[in-house]
């Protein structure tokens, strides 16, 4: 495991990407910047706990690229970075990485499934992709679930949607959730899940939860929910914003 001076070495690097990828790039490294360092860690715990024989590269897909892909490329440099899903070109790491083009939403017919290249995964990052979704979270961890080596790690980050500011504004008649956007190709939030939705979906798909964290890893500029940010540490962690769930295989 990298040390700390190691470790914010690579962030700086990763901030310098974003700058030079352009303003929205940026602003979103920023906002997420709490949440990409405290995933990148929980990963890079996972990576070395792994037994893999010495020269073996570990394997990791990661589901939707964006400038979490390139802290993972810039911190496994020896690994194998696929990606699945929403694809960006600013965002491509290597000629050697693969991309699978396809519409998780399509995992709802199980005969429009595709299979892994080039073997199994030993992590699979699937970060606050699911809202996004249409389709039921069954079909979508089942074929995933497919992806992943026996001994593999599924590492699910969602937002809550019992988190404190959420129940605030439910309370107040608000709609907490964003309007479903113009955009097909971006369209915003779908669904979002609490930390008891997420446990049963992932055990109705053969998975057991090794670790269930719910924090609080966006960096909010409006004073709203800041301040509901703020008041939800003092309270106990369902009422935290980010949801991440450690899966492996049963």
């Amino acid at each position: 495991m990298r040390n700390e001076d190691e470790f914010q070495r690579v962030c700086a690097e990763v901030e310098v990407a974003a700058r030079q990828t352009g303003e929205g790039a940026l602003a979103y490294w920023e906002f997420h910047r709490k949440r990409f360092i405290a995933t990148t860690r929980q990963v890079e715990e996972l990576v070395d706990s792994l037994d893999r024989s010495e020269g073996t590269p570990v394997r990791l897909l990661d589901i939707g690229n964006s400038i979490q892909t390139v802290f993972f490329a810039k911190m496994f440099a020896n690994a194998t970075i696929d990606t699945l899903g929403y694809f960006d070109h600013a965002y491509w790491i290597s000629e050697t990485s693969h991309h699978y083009k396809y519409d998780l939403n399509d995992a709802s017919e199980r005969e429009r499934w595709i299979q892994p290249v080039g073997g199994k995964y030993d992590v699979i990052a699937f970060f606050e992709v699911l809202e996004h979704l249409y389709t039921s979270p069954i079909p979508v961890l089942s074929m995933l679930k497919e992806f992943l080596a026996d001994d593999g790690y599924l590492i699910l980050q969602t937002p809550n949607f019992a988190a404190l500011r959420k129940r605030v504004m439910l309370w107040k008649g608000i709609n907490p959730c964003e309007h479903i956007r113009l955009s097909r190709e971006s369209p915003g939030h779908f669904r979002e899940y609490t930390i008891s939705e997420l446990e049963d979906y992932a055990a109705k798909t053969g998975f057991e939860v090794c670790d269930a964290r719910i924090e609080n890893l966006y960096v909010h500029e409006d004073k709203f929910a800041s301040k509901w940010q703020r008041i939800a540490e003092w309270l106990p962690d369902t009422f935290k914003e980010t949801m991440t769930l450690t899966l492996r295989k049963r």
